[in-house]
């Protein structure tokens, strides 16, 4: 995790509360492609649980609360999802963040034909990135979202698309 401490810690409380999602479909013209991702944020009603692709986390579907939220991009492993975390996910939208976590094209449960390959190393932060601009173009989240403050979580290969983010250039 490399956004350090609480939410309050990094520039004031946001509003905390029982974590809520919502997914998104996404579409990119330029490559033809369309991924999913999904936001969590606090506003769901306590005691919510949900299943999504075998994974059952504490968040129901909801509005979310007002504020202005710091985010977390969430990357998951090799041949994973969007819902792989979604517990994390879950515990931090409770505390205050919003988090955004996208399914890798090519690299996912349903989907492994970008395995470790070239153009996966390349795609992966590209498709971070894309996720954040479109919970930011949102009407209903992107307000929501505080863009002063973007923290990152990377899970196994995961890892290695937060650290390309951050500036790392992969030796081939």
């Amino acid at each position: 995790l490399l956004c350090s401490g609480r939410a309050a810690a990094m520039g004031g409380p946001p509003q905390a509360g029982p974590a809520a999602f919502r997914s998104l479909g996404v579409w990119d013209e330029g490559r033809n492609l369309r991924f999913d991702l999904t936001v969590w944020y606090p506003g769901g009603s306590t005691g919510a649980t949900t299943t999504m692709d075998g994974r059952r986390f504490e968040a129901g579907h909801g509005k979310p609360l007002p504020g202005h939220y710091p985010v977390i991009l969430l990357s998951h492993d090799v041949a994973g999802g969007r819902y792989d975390s979604a517990d994390l996910a879950a515990a931090l939208a409770s505390q205050g963040y919003m988090v955004i976590a996208p399914t890798q094209e090519g690299d996912n449960f349903r989907d492994e034909s970008k395995i470790f390959t070239f153009d996966n190393l390349v795609d992966r932060p590209r498709l971070l990135l894309q996720a954040l601009e479109a919970v930011l173009e949102n009407p209903e989240l992107g307000p929501l979202a505080d863009e002063s403050r973007i923290g990152l979580v990377g899970v196994g290969y995961g890892a290695v698309t937060v650290l390309q983010l951050l500036g790392a250039e992969p030796r081939l």
